[in-house]
């Protein structure tokens, strides 16, 4: 160090608590220039810390607001963040706002690039057994076959999965700022107990195309909307696995589930995510609740192709 002194003045505590409590009014810290802001941020930090020792990492917003003005914190990062929101609390990445609609959003597109990953390794072994040594080689694909089959499987769960992740967040969102309980269908609906389990076409009916006759009206939502149900029920052909007979057509329940084409997941894929992009489209401004899409290239899941998840215009999301 060429000047120790100048360095001792450029260093000193004082200078660095000025940093620090200017960086605290950056980020919306409340009372940033208070000595005993630093002492609560530390004591917030330190119990968090403890309770990820637990296995505790998420929390409500709301358990920040002694120490910063939350909506603020984020919006800044474009997350229109509110109270009753959970945060993941990571050491090295921070407050993460945690939203289950792009988490699910991200399990389609990491499995739809991993189907075609391995689609392409199957397309490539199948043009080399063509030229040189027929069927015995193509039985060295059935490994890969076998996982194209889960991985078709995985694609129709993840998409429902995404769905009605929205709608229940959505619901959430609702009913934890008590809105539109002047209509009697969403009233009772917000009445229910946890242990009832409410089902998505309840909070579809119930919620959404009873408070916005836009959305119910639209007649692009309504035929996404009824082939959403006929996916629905594949999906869940897939995770309660049965050989029984279906009583409507005689068939094995357990035939559509063999039946996955890469077109049917093609078009399920397309169908979903549309369906939940509409009836995103079609609410007011102040009830969008995916904030995040336009950081994202949107899918077309009619070419047999990887996703590219970051809209190079934008960046990602932070």
């Amino acid at each position: 160090m060429e000047n120790p002194k100048e360095a001792t003045k450029k260093y000193s505590l004082k200078t660095v608590q000025k940093q620090v409590q200017h960086s605290f009014e950056e980020a919306h810290f409340k009372h940033p220039y208070e000595d005993t802001t630093i002492d609560k941020v530390f004591l917030f930090f330190r119990e968090k810390l403890e309770d990820a020792k637990k296995g505790k990492t998420m929390f409500l917003a709301s358990e920040l607001e002694d120490i910063i003005e939350v909506m603020p914190h984020f919006e800044y990062k474009g997350v229109p963040l509110k109270p009753h929101h959970w945060l993941d609390f990571d050491i090295f990445e921070g407050l993460i706002p945690t939203t289950p609609e792009f988490i699910t959003y991200t399990d389609i597109i990491n499995t739809w690039n991993l189907l075609i990953e391995q689609k392409t390794k199957i397309d490539e072994m199948h043009n080399k057994a063509s030229n040189s040594r027929g069927f015995a080689e193509l039985d060295s694909t059935f490994a890969l076959r076998s996982t194209l089959t889960t991985l078709k499987k995985n694609c129709m769960v993840s998409a429902i999965t995404f769905a009605e992740s929205y709608l229940y967040y959505l619901f959430y969102d609702f009913k934890q700022m008590r809105l539109f309980e002047d209509n009697p269908k969403v009233k009772a609906l917000y009445g229910k107990e946890d242990k009832d389990h409410i089902q998505d076409t309840e909070i579809i009916k119930n919620l959404i195309f009873e408070v916005f006759p836009k959305i119910k009206i639209d007649k692009r939502i309504n035929k996404f909307y009824k082939e959403y149900i006929k996916m629905n029920n594949t999906r869940n052909g897939i995770i309660h696995t049965s050989v029984s007979k279906n009583d409507n057509n005689k068939l094995s329940k357990l035939q559509p589930t063999i039946n996955i084409s890469i077109p049917l997941v093609q078009d399920c894929l397309g169908t979903i995510t549309n369906f939940i992009f509409s009836i995103d489209e079609g609410m007011p401004l102040e009830h969008r609740i995916l904030f995040w899409r336009d950081r994202f290239e949107d899918p077309d899941f009619t070419k047999c192709e990887k996703i590219i998840f970051v809209n190079q215009n934008k960046g990602e999301l932070s």
